[in-house]
């Protein structure tokens, strides 16, 4: 009894915990978890970012300078392919190369054989762009190796060497590039067509000099000769060489005929012997007029010598 007026009695005093205890909250089913989709991330343009949007005046010549490296980088020059390593070749000089690049990928811009790079290359976004260049070897041509950290970048690239300035656009993408961009130089190829004629002609002034000889005095081009004949007989001054030139006939004398009397020469025709026209000069018999056949007659009787020439016509 005492124990039931106790309770009465705090439920009069507080009547809140009866409210409390009677009203006692429901559990609610636990709310399902929101997934968000992560923002796409929104890549700025460095050049919008912090560069001024603001042009420089220009002038008359500055727009036409503008103009004309315009025109220079617009020219509808193509590229072609290289067959034993797939190079797209630019001809240098004729308009802007240009070398498409793709994140996760190195492209390759390779240079002349035996060409030295003697400045560090540039590029106008180095903070998105990787250049390195390869280890100096002479036995191939020096690379540039490019590498693009992400894609929809444009910039360029300066190379210099010890031979020509290159400027490179470059361009980052996702589908496409390019493995290896290489060049053609006319100016090569009109050195070698000049290195050819020269050395032709030196080749050309070789053989004329390799053909000339002298005898008697008198330089002769043995190309323009006749040597076609046949020298028979015994004697010491028997001639080395009978050759013409067209117009006249030559007998090449050994030194040793200055310490014997000089033979008579004479021309066989129809099988009579005449006198012709000739002299000697130096060691040379110089006949003045072409001859089949003629003979040479040193002493009389059984102590005559005689050679016998005649003119090999085929």
């Amino acid at each position: 009894m005492l124990k039931t007026i106790i309770i009465a009695s705090m439920l009069m005093i507080f009547p809140s915990l009866a409210v409390a205890q009677e009203e006692a909250p429901l559990l609610q089913p636990a709310e399902e978890p929101v997934h968000l989709k992560p923002a796409t991330p929104h890549r700025v343009d460095p050049s919008k970012l912090y560069i001024s949007p603001q042009n420089a005046h220009l002038d008359k010549k500055g727009e036409k300078a503008v103009q004309l490296a315009e025109d220079w980088i617009s020219r509808p020059v193509l590229p072609t392919v290289e067959d034993k390593d797939g190079a797209v070749v630019f001809t240098f000089g004729t308009t802007l190369p240009v070398v498409v690049c793709k994140p996760l990928r190195v492209c390759v811009l390779q240079l002349e054989e035996g060409e030295e790079i003697i400045d560090p290359p540039r590029c106008g976004d180095t903070a998105q762009w990787e250049i390195s260049p390869s280890k100096p070897d002479d036995r191939r041509q020096p690379h540039i190796y490019i590498k693009p950290l992400d894609s929809g970048l444009t910039t360029n690239l300066v190379v210099v060497t010890d031979r020509r300035t290159y400027v490179v656009a470059l361009k980052s993408r996702n589908d496409k590039y390019t493995p290896m961009v290489s060049f053609r130089y006319p100016e090569n190829e009109a050195r070698a067509w000049q290195e050819h004629l020269a050395e032709q002609a030196r080749l050309e002034q070789q053989k004329q000099q390799d053909n000339q000889f002298k005898s008697g005095g008198q330089s002769f081009n043995a190309e323009d000769l006749d040597f076609e004949y046949i020298i028979k007989g015994d004697a010491k001054w028997k001639p080395l060489r009978v050759f013409n030139d067209g117009v006249k006939t030559y007998l090449k004398m050994p030194e040793v005929m200055k310490m014997y009397e000089a033979p008579v020469l004479l021309a066989v025709n129809d099988g009579k012997e005449a006198l012709v026209n000739y002299r000697l000069h130096g060691d040379m018999f110089i006949v003045d007029q072409l001859f089949d056949k003629a003979v040479l007659l040193s002493g009389v009787g059984s102590n005559q010598a005689k050679i016998t020439v005649t003119h090999d016509g085929k």
